[in-house]
């Protein structure tokens, strides 16, 4: 009976309707389920004021310097944008359009890579669910799919497409789908084209052809960079000083190793020891011989670019710094859970006796599945890493494998040694809910090891059911989310605060400098204002980028407006040394404040003071 079910929903996935309606299904649930669709929001407030710049110069003329450095000065992102605006595509309809889409590619290329490396369609489908919540790269704060459209949403998507076109022999494609990755988020770039570099150089083609496929891609860059930016060689030996790194504590610290956090080095740490276990048993999965060779060197390609990030940091390189290589983690952290989930189904199906490998493995599938949070650590996955990494370290050695026993009692000091620690923590946090979810995990990797082992589970059934029965989930639980769906932004229910906006464009010039913080936005990013009221703004944290600035006296004076913010917040007449030294023009405030200055405009929220 079971047999016959098993046989009747295989032949269901491998209908040419199935994977079609699968990844729709995925598509929609990710865009209003979870992560969701949000609009000027994240990244937004940074990159979309350059665009308003571009349709309309008079808007953000002395208030977007850096912004021109990152955004308009060295990619076609923004040019990208304002093709469709200048069409008359309306701006919501279109990142949302756009956002559609690219979480719709990166499903798709998600699939095809799976199906590509394991020869199984069930799998590559089964692996996506994986990636419905978004996982965080290490120490970078970066994740695989955003909420907000961004120039990520859609290069790292366009990435994944290279190297599907790379593999099915479609080589000028992939070059092209390189270059206009380069074109609109060069960071995103890198490792997809040191990888198509590698991988070109060690393919069955005369050395001339060879080189001849790995100059092109590179004339086209660099003809791109000469074109786009006039002082890249000049500022290629531009050196940073220890002042102006650390700047980047308080605005970016993901860009230096110096600056993160225990959490990220544990993450980066578990994140490697997986990789490792996965890639010495990847003969098990991936048959083809040069299929394994992609993958190691998919995955090593992020740790050799972090070893290039550190010396640049260690000599202070700012066009090595500016490059931020480690976003390039990524690419790792997106190969190994898109295969870890194979490896889990091989080992388990065939190594049924192994009970506690496979508890763990499956705990952290469970833990990829829903990414369940504790307040003091982001990725609890990771407490179940070193125990594992023990397990299969010893299992390579004879020797170990004569005393598995005792192999199994240091696994599990290990492991408990980690989970009495979070479980301590999360207590004096109150954090329950992540605690009962920990263990929920826990059990519940525990449970399908035990039912592999007694023989009453196998990894095709779990493929398949896993599939079949998680489509309707995807297709019709969107329904109950829509009545608080929106592609408009957040801000336009706050009705008190549209009208001062509304007030500020009709009676103020569009040259007009506002000072928010710190009378406003007190629990909110002020970059905001810019997308609502269009106007510029003295200055907020996201202002700058350190590391991204080529000029030293740029990163300077965003201190210099941030110092004077700090101060104004405890002494009001700090007031007189920003009008000394600033063009301000007006101050929006969320309460009334003791000022000798003309109140313009108010409502019961907003008080707006003419400077």
């Amino acid at each position: 009976m079971l047999s016959n079910t098993n046989t009747k929903l295989k032949s269901l996935i491998n209908e040419w309707y199935f994977t079609p309606l699968f990844i729709v299904a995925i598509t929609i649930f990710s865009l209003i389920v979870t992560p969701g669709y949000q609009v000027f929001v994240a990244d937004q407030p940074v990159f979309l004021p350059s665009l308003f710049n571009k349709l309309d110069q008079s808007l953000f003329q002395n208030d977007l310097v850096w912004y021109k450095i990152q955004f308009a000065e060295s990619t076609l992102f923004i040019d990208f944008l304002a093709f469709f605006i200048k069409l008359g595509v309306d701006i919501f309809w279109l990142l949302f359009i756009l956002s559609a889409i690219s979480r719709a590619l990166f499903f798709v290329a998600l699939f095809l890579l799976a199906k590509h490396f394991t020869q199984d369609r069930s799998y590559a489908l089964f692996s996506l669910i994986f990636f419905i919540v978004a996982f965080i790269v290490p120490g970078v704060g970066s994740s695989t799919v955003e909420g907000a459209f961004s120039y990520r949403s859609i290069t790292l998507p366009l990435g994944l497409f290279s190297l599907l076109f790379l593999f099915s022999g479609w080589r000028i494609l992939s070059i092209a789908t390189l270059f206009l990755t380069y074109a609109l988020h060069p960071f995103t770039a890198f490792p997809f084209l040191l990888f198509y570099c590698i991988a070109t150089a060690f393919e069955k083609l005369s050395l001339v052809k060879k080189i001849l496929f790995i100059i092109l891609p590179l004339i086209f860059i660099g003809a791109f960079i000469f074109l786009r930016q006039d002082d890249a060689a000049g500022n290629f030996f531009l050196f940073m000083d220890s002042e102006w790194k650390e700047l980047s504590k308080f605005r970016l610290p993901s860009a230096f190793f110096a600056f993160w956090n225990k959490e990220a080095y544990i993450s980066i740490a578990c994140w490697t020891l997986l990789s490792t276990i996965l890639l010495s048993s990847l003969k098990k999965i991936v048959h083809e011989e040069r299929n394994r060779f992609y993958l190691y060197t998919l995955i090593a390609i992020p740790f050799f670019l972090l070893i290039v990030a550190a010396i640049g940091e260690f000599i202070l390189l700012h066009s090595i710094i500016r490059l931020q290589l480690q976003r390039s983690l990524i690419v790792m952290v997106i190969f190994v859970a898109l295969l870890i989930g194979k490896f889990t189904l091989w080992h388990s199906e065939n190594k049924r006796g192994h009970v506690m490998e496979n508890s763990l493995l499956w705990a952290i599938l469970l833990w990829f599945t829903l990414k369940e949070s504790f307040v003091f650590l982001r990725e609890p996955f990771v407490l179940f890493v070193p125990a594992l990494a023990v397990l299969f370290c010893c299992s390579k050695y004879s020797w170990f494998n004569k005393k598995r026993k005792f192999i199994i009692v240091a696994a599990t000091l290990i492991f408990l040694s980690g989970y009495l620690l979070a479980v301590s923590k999360a207590l004096s946090y109150k954090d329950i809910s992540a605690l009962v979810f920990f263990h929920a995990i826990s059990i519940g990797g525990a449970t399908i090891a035990i039912m592999y082992n007694r023989a009453k589970l196998s990894s095709s059934s779990i493929n398949i059911y896993s599939v079949t029965l998680i489509l309707p989930v995807f297709l019709f639980s969107p329904i109950f989310y829509l009545s608080n769906f929106t592609i408009y932004p957040y801000f336009y229910q706050n009705t008190p605060y549209m009208e001062a906006c509304n007030w500020v464009q009709t009676n103020t010039d569009k040259t007009s400098v506002f000072i928010l913080e710190p009378f406003s936005f007190e629990t909110g990013e002020p970059t905001e204002f810019r997308l609502a009221c269009f106007r510029p703004i003295f200055t907020t944290l996201k202002d700058a980028a350190p590391p991204y600035e080529p000029m030293r006296s740029i990163a300077f004076d965003w201190k210099r407006r941030q110092d004077l913010v700090r101060e104004l917040r405890k002494d009001i007449t700090t007031l007189n040394i920003i009008q000394k030294e600033y063009k301000v023009d007006y101050i929006f405030s969320e309460r009334k404040l003791q000022l000798d200055k003309d109140i313009v405009f108010q409502n019961n929220e907003i008080f707006i003071y003419k400077l």
